[in-house]
C-alpha cells in the first residue's frame, strides 16, 4: 500500500476504465482521420441513409402488431336456406376438427344460429362461430398463427359450401371488428349492383391466388332468394281495388306499418302501436297467398292469388351504401399482418385490368385505418421537431447550429430500420410513436457536444488573441481574424477532435443507460409482449445509430459549417483564405 519512503502507492486503475481510456485514444485518431475526408464521409453517411430509406419501403406495415392472446374465432356462414338443424350439424362437425388437430385447446364455445360477432345480436339460421381458448403460451410449441393458418384449410376442405374466416382473438379481434375485418380491404363504389358484384368478384378471385392470402370474401353475394308479389294493376281497377289498398295491406302482411302511439294517463307511459301478422312468420308460397284476403269496394273479398303471381329471385345478401352509393368490399385474410405487399400488387392488377366505367375503389380494412392515423401521427411528429429546434435555438442564441444538430435526427432511422429488421417487426403505429420519442432522445448529446466545442473555440480564440496582445471588446463574440486561415483550421480541428474525445464517456454512458434499459422490452415475449416490444426496438436501434452519428458525423458537420463560416467572415474582411 505505502512505498518505502511512505507515500501512498497509486491506485491501480480498473480494466473497464483502462478500455474507456484506450477507446478514447481509438476513438481521437478515427476522428481525426474523418476530420481530413469530410467529403468521404457525407457521402457515405448520405448513400447509407438513401439505402436505408429505401429498406423502409420494404417493410411491413400494419396499424398494430398481431398479439398471441390465446384464443381465436372461427366464423362460417352457409348458403341461405340451411335450416337451425343443418347449421348445427356443420357447427358440430367443426368443433369435431377443432377438437381433433388442436391438442393445445382448453376450452371452446360453439355457437349456432348466431354470428359469432361480438357485436351482432341478431339470429340467423344459417351462421355459427366457435371461440377457441389456448394454454398460455409458455405451455405450447406453435404459435396461434401457425394454429390459426392449419385451422383454415382443414375447414375450408372438409366444409367446402361455406364462408369459414378464422380470425386471432385480443388485439387483434378489435382491431378486426373496428376496420370492417382486418387484414387487406378494398371498397368498390357505383350505382349498379350487377357490376359491383362482377369486378368484386373478379378481384376476390386475384386475391385468392395471392401467396399471403389465406381466404378472401366480398360482403355481399347473390345466394339469397327473394320472393316477388307481382298484381296487375288492370285486373285490381277491373275488381274495385285501389293499388294504395293493396300495397298497405301487403306491408302490414309482410313487414307491420306503425299505426300510432298509445297514452296511458294514469301511468303516464306512452306505448308504440305496430299492426303486423303472422304472415312474415309462414313460408311464402301458392297456399299463403291463397289464404290472404282484401276487400273490394263492392264489399266483396279476393285473395292475393288472384290478383297476383308469386315468383323467386336471386338477389344480392346484403345491400351497403355510402354517400347516397352503393358499395362493396373486397377482403383479405392474410398470413401476416402487413397489408404492404398485398397492397401492391392488387394495385398493379387494377392498372393492368382497370375497372369498369362507373365504378370506382378506396382503400378499405387495415390500410383505411392506416391512412386515418398517419395524417395525426405526421402532425406530432412534425411538432415535436419544431418545438425541439426551437428549444435548441434559444441555447445558442443562433439558426445554423441547432439546424446541423436537427439535420442528424434522421439518421436515427437508419437503426430504427435495422433493428426492426433484425426482429422481423413491421412498421407499425407503435413503432412511429417510438421514432417520435427519439426525435427528443437524440439530440440530448449532440446539444452537449456542441457546446462543449463552442466552449473550447471561444476559449482558444481569447488566448490566441491574448498572446498577440489584442484587446477583445466582450460585446465581439465572432473572435476569427487573429490567426490566418490555416492557424484558424488547426485550432478548428483540434478543439474539435479534443471536445468529442473528451465527451466520449458521458456520451456513451447516457446512450448505454438507455439502451440497456429498453432491451428486456424489446426482446420481451409472452401474451401481449408483441404489442410493446416494437417500441423497445425502435428505441434500441435508433439510440445505437445516434451514438454513433453524435460522435462521428456530428463533429464532421460542425467543422463543415465552422470552416465556411470562418472562411466567409475572412473573405468579408479581405483577409487571405485558402
Amino acid at each position: 500500500i505505502l512505498r518505502e519512503d511512505g507515500s501512498r502507492k497509486p491506485k491501480k486503475e480498473m480494466i473497464f476504465v483502462r478500455g474507456i481510456n484506450r477507446l478514447e485514444v481509438y476513438y481521437g485518431r478515427a476522428l481525426g482521420a474523418c476530420l481530413d475526408h469530410t467529403p468521404f464521409v457525407l457521402v457515405i453517411a448520405v448513400l447509407i441513409f438513401a439505402v436505408t430509406v429505401y429498406s423502409l419501403t420494404q417493410l411491413g406495415f400494419a396499424f398494430i402488431p398481431s398479439t398471441d392472446n390465446n384464443d381465436f374465432y372461427i366464423s362460417i356462414e352457409l348458403p341461405y336456406g340451411y335450416t337451425a338443424e343443418e347449421t348445427r350439424a356443420v357447427m358440430d362437425k367443426a368443433e369435431e376438427i377443432l377438437v381433433e388437430n388442436v391438442p393445445e385447446l382448453r376450452a371452446d364455445v360453439v355457437y349456432s344460429g348466431k354470428s359469432i360477432d361480438v357485436f351482432s345480436f341478431s339470429a340467423s339460421r344459417n351462421q355459427g362461430g366457435i371461440h377457441a381458448v389456448l394454454v398460455p403460451v409458455a405451455e405450447r410449441e406453435r404459435d396461434i398463427h401457425e394454429i390459426i393458418l392449419d385451422m383454415q384449410y382443414r375447414l375450408a376442405a372438409s366444409i367446402p359450401d361455406a364462408k369459414i374466416n378464422v380470425k386471432n382473438g385480443g388485439f387483434d379481434y378489435l382491431v378486426g371488428y373496428i376496420s370492417g375485418g382486418g387484414g387487406y380491404g378494398l371498397t368498390l363504389v357505383g350505382n349498379d349492383s350487377e357490376k359491383l358484384y362482377q369486378e368484386a368478384d373478379r378481384i376476390r378471385r386475384f386475391l385468392l391466388t395471392d401467396p399471403e392470402v389465406i381466404s378472401a370474401s366480398v360482403n355481399a353475394s347473390y345466394d339469397a332468394r327473394t320472393s316477388v308479389i307481382d298484381a296487375s294493376y288492370e285486373y285490381m281497377s277491373s275488381l274495385g281495388i285501389p293499388a294504395y289498398e293493396a300495397a298497405m295491406s301487403s306491408a302490414i302482411l309482410f313487414n307491420g306499418v306503425d299505426a300510432g302511439t298509445f297514452t296511458d294517463t294514469a301511468a303516464d307511459e306512452r306505448y308504440d302501436i305496430k299492426l303486423t301478422s303472422d304472415a312474415s312468420e309462414r313460408p311464402v308460397d301458392e297456399s299463403l297467398l291463397s289464404s290472404l284476403k282484401i276487400k273490394t269496394q263492392a264489399g266483396s273479398t279476393v285473395s292475393f292469388a288472384e290478383i297476383a303471381s308469386l315468383t323467386e329471385e336471386q338477389s344480392l345478401s346484403a345491400i351497403n351504401h355510402s354517400d347516397r352509393a352503393l358499395t362493396m368490399t373486397v377482403s383479405a385474410q392474410l398470413t401476416g399482418e402487413s397489408t404492404s405487399g398485398v397492397t401492391a400488387r392488387v394495385n398493379r392488377y387494377l392498372e393492368e385490368n382497370p375497372l369498369q366505367d362507373g365504378i370506382t375503389s378506396k382503400t378499405g380494412g387495415i390500410g383505411e385505418l392506416l391512412d386515418e392515423s398517419m395524417g395525426p401521427i405526421m402532425q406530432a411528429l412534425v411538432i415535436a421537431l419544431f418545438l425541439v429546434y426551437m428549444v435548441i435555438v434559444l441555447i445558442y442564441e443562433r439558426f445554423d447550429q441547432p439546424l446541423m444538430i436537427m439535420f442528424t435526427v434522421p439518421f436515427c432511422v437508419i437503426g430504427v430500420v435495422v433493428s426492426l429488421a433484425v426482429f422481423g417487426s413491421s412498421m407499425n403505429m407503435v413503432s412511429i410513436m417510438g421514432i417520435i420519442s427519439l426525435t427528443g432522445m437524440v439530440v440530448n448529446n449532440g446539444i452537449i457536444m456542441v457546446d462543449y466545442i463552442n466552449q473550447l473555440e471561444s476559449r482558444d480564440r481569447l488566448a490566441a488573441a491574448a498572446e498577440k496582445s489584442i484587446k477583445v471588446d466582450d460585446a465581439d463574440r465572432v473572435l476569427v481574424g487573429f490567426m490566418t486561415f490555416d492557424e484558424e483550421m488547426d485550432h478548428l480541428k483540434e478543439n474539435v477532435r479534443a471536445g468529442t474525445a473528451s465527451r466520449l464517456r458521458p456520451i456513451l454512458m447516457s446512450a448505454l443507460t438507455t439502451i440497456l434499459g429498453v432491451i428486456p422490452m424489446a426482446v420481451a415475449s409472452g401474451e401481449g409482449a408483441e404489442v410493446y416490444a416494437p417500441l423497445g426496438q425502435v428505441i434500441m436501434g435508433g439510440l445505437t445509430t445516434s451514438t454513433f452519428i453524435t460522435l462521428f458525423l456530428m463533429p464532421v458537420l460542425y467543422f463543415v459549417l465552422e470552416r465556411h463560416r470562418i472562411r466567409k467572415y475572412m473573405r468579408r474582411k479581405g483577409l487571405e483564405v485558402r
